[in-house]
């Protein structure tokens, strides 16, 4: 059975290896998926300069026109966000002493 080291350098100042099996290896890849899904959904809000954004549905929905001041200050928001959020905490390594 593999074994690998989880890096969880953002429970401290250094990091903390910890060895887990391929059961946690593939939810940590599925928790890995998650949240890129969710940042490349904020880029494409980021992104998207020309379009207007619509929170919700029906007629309590939220509306921000295109280019209006609500609109930039949505985005800068989401951006704030991104950078907040950054890259996903945790890394697999490979232990080389399982070879």
């Amino acid at each position: 059975m593999t074994t690998e080291n989880l890096d969880l350098s953002f429970l401290s100042d250094e990091s903390e290896p910890v060895t887990g099996g391929p059961e946690l290896a593939r939810l940590i890849l599925k928790a890995q998926e998650h949240h890129q899904r969710a940042i490349d959904q904020l880029q494409l809000v980021a992104d998207q300069t020309d379009a207007g954004i619509k929170l919700g549905d029906g007629d309590d929905a939220i509306v921000f026109e295109p280019r209006s001041d609500k609109s930039k200050g949505f985005r800068t928001g989401v951006l704030i966000a991104m950078q907040i959020i950054g890259e996903f905490p945790i890394t697999i390594i490979k232990n080389d002493e399982d070879d």
